[in-house]
C-alpha cells in the first residue's frame, strides 16, 4: 500500500482521512483497504488514505522508536530526543492531512482476542455509530488520560476523530470489521451512496475512562492476563511496578492492561460503565 493516497469525488463535499497501520503490527486496516480501493469511486468530497507508520509496518513491529499514537501533541510536549525519532517526524507529516479534514477514521487491532470497540468523544458518537453498524461498545474520554492520539488531535481542533479496534491482530474477522467500517464511514460522510440500516444496530454500551496508571519503573508486570473490559473491585492487585504492588484505586473495567518495560508508559486504564448514553 502507498503511504498517501488522495481520492477525489466528482462533486464538492467534505474532506476526511482514513488512517491505517499507525502501529505496524496491526494489519487489518491495510488489508481492508487492499480489498476496497481498487474498486472505490467517490461521488463527493476528498478522502486522504494514509499508511500511518510505513517503517514499522514493513518490519511488523508496533513502532520503531516511539509510539506514533502518542505523538500528536504540541511540539513542547516532547523532548529533543523524542523529536528526533522517525515516528515524531511522521506524525508531523500526518498532521498536515488531519488539518485539512473534518473527520478521521483510525483503524487499529488488539494483541489479545477482543470484540470490536470504538474510542471517541461524545461529540463524535453520532458519526461513530453510523460508521460502525456492527460495533456495540464505545469508550469515551481516553484522551484525557492517554494524550497524543490521532482521535484526540482531531477533537482538540474541534473536529471528529474515531478510533476503531477491530479485533485481534491476525483474526480474519478483524479485516471484515475494518472493511465494513470504512464503507460505512465513507457513506456516513457522503463520499459514497449510503443508506443507514438502523434495524441491524446492536444494543450499545458505553464506558468512560476515569483513571490511568503510568509506570514508575522499567518493569511493570501483571499478576495475570487481564482481558479488556474485565471488571475489578477496589484494591484488586493489578501487577507489580518493580517490586511494588499496584492496586486498583476504584471499581471499574480494565482496558489495555499489559506488561511494560519503560517508566512513564501506560500500565492500564480503568473505566466506568453505562448501558445507554443520552
Amino acid at each position: 500500500m502507498q503511504e498517501i493516497i488522495t481520492l477525489q469525488g466528482k462533486e464538492a463535499g467534505p474532506t476526511s482521512v482514513i488512517l491505517v497501520g499507525v502501529h505496524g503490527n496491526e494489519p487489518c486496516g491495510v488489508r481492508a483497504l487492499e480489498h476496497i480501493l481498487p474498486n472505490l469511486t467517490l461521488t463527493r468530497g476528498t478522502v486522504h488514505v494514509l499508511l500511518g507508520n510505513p517503517r514499522a509496518y514493513q518490519k511488523g513491529v508496533r513502532f520503531t522508536e516511539m509510539n506514533l499514537n502518542r505523538a500528536f501533541q504540541e511540539d513542547t510536549a516532547y523532548t529533543t530526543s523524542e523529536q528526533s525519532t522517525y515516528e515524531y517526524q511522521r506524525s508531523r507529516e500526518i498532521m498536515q492531512y488531519l488539518d485539512k479534514a473534518t473527520a478521521l477514521l483510525d483503524i487499529h487491532s488488539a494483541q489479545a482476542p477482543t470484540a470490536p470497540f470504538i474510542f471517541c468523544d461524545e461529540r463524535a458518537l453520532a458519526l461513530a455509530k453510523e460508521s460502525s453498524p456492527d460495533v456495540a461498545t464505545y469508550v469515551l474520554d481516553v484522551e484525557k488520560f492517554e494524550q497524543g492520539g490521532t482521535d484526540g488531535y482531531m477533537s482538540r481542533k474541534g473536529d471528529i476523530g474515531i478510533c476503531i479496534e477491530c479485533g485481534q491482530h491476525d483474526d480474519p474477522q478483524a479485516v471484515d470489521v475494518a472493511e465494513r467500517a470504512v464503507r460505512a464511514f465513507l457513506g456516513a460522510r457522503n463520499h459514497i451512496p449510503h443508506t443507514p440500516n438502523e434495524e441491524s444496530s446492536p444494543l450499545r454500551k458505553y464506558f468512560t475512562v476515569q483513571y490511568a496508571y503510568h509506570t514508575q519503573t522499567d518493569t511493570f508486570t501483571l499478576v495475570r492476563d487481564i482481558p479488556d473490559f474485565t471488571h475489578i473491585s477496589t484494591e484488586t492487585c493489578i501487577g507489580y511496578d518493580g517490586d511494588i504492588p499496584v492496586y486498583a484505586p476504584r471499581d471499574g473495567y480494565v482496558l489495555f492492561a499489559r506488561n511494560q518495560y519503560k517508566a512513564g508508559t501506560e500500565g492500564f486504564l480503568l473505566a466506568t460503565y453505562t448501558e445507554q448514553l443520552g
